[in-house]
């Protein structure tokens, strides 16, 4: 057989062999799940500051407090909320983050000092380009005695230096 001629049928060989492959790999998830990385970014390890402004009496009093991740597993995440102004009070998070949606479950923590407090809620923030998140809270007061809602802002804050 000419060389020439066999080179050209091997080389078309290759070809549909490496296109069916390519095809098959490509919507192959096992694929995708040995070679790219996680799709969502990590919140765990950060801290960020929700604000937002309270209506009391008719008047706006801005308000905030601490959201500090401290783990994820994919889409999952976990964390803590405290507030400067209720230093007595802590609250559990945990919801899902898919790198645009963040929606969180909020309740009272068992690390909480005063253990008769009820404040439930959830938050639904969407990331702005700024890597920012916007959105709103909505649960149940204790304060007020109440269920409440308000638009909230969530900035990141920068990481404590570790010793």
């Amino acid at each position: 057989m000419d060389p020439v001629i066999f080179a050209a049928l091997i080389g078309a060989a290759g070809t549909v062999v490496g296109g069916v492959l390519g095809g098959v790999v490509g919507r192959s998830e096992g694929w995708d799940r040995l070679t790219v990385r996680s799709r969502f970014p990590r919140l765990a390890g950060t801290r960020w500051e929700s604000t937002w402004e309270d209506k009391v009496d008719g008047q706006a009093i801005p308000r905030k407090e601490l959201f500090e991740f401290t783990a994820q597993k994919r889409g999952r995440v976990y964390g803590y909320i405290t507030m400067d102004d209720h230093p007595d009070l802590k609250w559990e998070i945990e919801g899902d983050y898919n790198d645009r949606f963040l929606r969180l479950f909020w309740h009272p923590s068992t690390e909480a000092e005063n253990k008769f407090f009820m404040d439930y809620g959830c938050y639904f923030f969407e990331r702005q380009g700024s890597g920012s998140f916007k959105g709103y809270g909505v649960g149940f007061d204790s304060h007020q005695n109440k269920i409440d809602f308000g638009e909230h802002a969530l900035r990141q804050l920068p990481t404590p230096h570790r010793v």
